[in-house]
């Protein structure tokens, strides 16, 4: 069973994709993506990413 992942850059700047290739190398799925400030706590995909079920 894989683990959920979880991949988040604070700027339109940053991109996602080193994040992305080592949670998807790790076996990660589902993986939840989003580009928001650390500092709001309104984060949707990583509420969405708590209440997955790992192993899809």
């Amino acid at each position: 069973m894989g683990a959920v992942g979880y991949a988040r850059v604070s700027t339109d700047g940053q991109t996602l994709d080193a994040q992305v290739a080592e949670l998807m190398a790790a076996g990660a799925d589902p993986i939840f993506r989003e580009k928001v400030t650390g500092a709001r706590l309104d984060r949707a995909q990583l509420h969405m990413a708590l209440g997955a079920p790992s192993g899809r």
